[in-house]
């Protein structure tokens, strides 16, 4: 999927290979990144920042 764009356009006067993703073979080693939590010190200092 291009998006809207030109890709023959874009690419071709630069010589450019490149896509956006993961491509197809490798998607069974797709892992989602998970949100981080913070440390009780992490979450005390933010609380802290937003108060000032």
């Amino acid at each position: 999927m291009t998006g809207g764009t030109d890709t023959t356009a874009t690419r071709a006067p630069y010589g450019l290979d490149f896509h956006l993703g993961l491509p197809e073979a490798l998607e069974p080693r797709h892992v989602p990144i998970r949100p981080g939590v913070p440390t009780p010190e992490q979450a005390a200092a933010a609380e802290a920042a937003d108060r000032s």
